[in-house]
């Protein structure tokens, strides 16, 4: 933690960015949603599909919008529509509840824009999918329409850090390990009771969610977030989808090179097109 908060900050979006490029001839449209700036991408044959609403993970500290258009692109892809991927406010600088704040403010005005709920999907992996299950929450708790689904990878679900997996899979993987997960974890919250529902979306009331896809690794440290929150969904009557997928490694989907990475998109996006196709739209992607 030596280089603080700026330098995780440097060294994670470049290891995206170097590694995982966004393709050099990608469409990328920066906009503004309520004032939240958010980063457009298109599918190459067009955004005649739904569009995926995402939130970047990076335990509310570290991470962008720039850093996640590659994965961005992906979704956009899966889903022969677009995707918008939302630059939150990141703590330290902007405890909670900048980020679900951010993440509120981006659904409005993609509403505001036109866009159907039934047409958006939301999306997250790690702090960013705990941050979709949040903003379902939230949305479900102000009345506004429901996304049609959300999808969610390694959630991190409960920013009390209680899961077993915490403790069993420490050390196998050096970027989601307990002591860093705990340290930019108390970041975000600081004062604030890291059980709120908005918080930890593990102990809210999850019932009238829309449908959501989880999705997580056998062998990593959020995996008891992942199967617990599955588990409460299907007890609160949410139809969820669990995709568990054996030896590898934290948001496995970020990393285009894996087999398990394409395998759990291919499912999402099957998983979308049924979703449109049960609310009825027509040209479900």
């Amino acid at each position: 933690m030596a280089r603080g908060y700026d330098g995780l900050r440097e060294a994670y979006d470049r290891m995206l960015s170097t590694h995982f490029p966004a393709p050099a001839d990608l469409d990328v449209q920066p906009i503004e949603l309520a004032d939240v700036p958010c980063l457009r991408v298109t599918a190459a044959k067009g955004a005649a599909g739904p569009t995926v609403l995402h939130l970047h993970g990076g335990a509310y500290v570290i991470g962008s919008a720039q850093a996640s258009l590659e994965y961005a692109h992906r979704l956009a892809e899966a889903v022969h529509g677009s995707c918008i991927t939302v630059d939150y406010r990141l703590a330290p600088e902007h405890p909670y509840p900048a980020a679900i704040d951010d993440a509120i403010g981006a659904y409005r005005g993609l509403l505001q824009s036109g866009v159907a709920a039934s047409d958006i999907f939301l999306s997250g992996e790690s702090s960013g999918g705990g941050l979709a299950i949040a903003l379902a929450i939230a949305l479900r708790t102000a009345g506004l329409p429901a996304p049609a689904g959300v999808f969610a990878v390694c959630p991190l679900a409960d920013l009390t850090l209680g899961a077993d997996s915490l403790q069993k899979f420490h050390g196998n993987d050096p970027a989601a390990n307990r002591d860093m997960l705990s340290y930019l974890a108390a970041s975000y919250f600081q004062g604030h009771e890291p059980t709120d529902p908005l918080v930890s979306p593990l102990f809210g009331d999850l019932r009238g969610l829309p449908p959501l896809f989880l999705a997580a690794a056998t062998n990593e440290v959020l995996l008891d977030d992942a199967t617990r929150l599955a588990e409460r969904a299907r007890l609160a009557g949410v139809d969820t989808t669990l995709q568990l997928v054996d030896d590898s490694v934290h948001v496995f989907t970020l990393f285009a090179f894996l087999p398990e990475a394409r395998k759990t998109l291919d499912q999402f996006a099957a998983w979308a097109k049924q979703r449109r196709c049960d609310l009825g739209l027509q040209n479900a992607a």
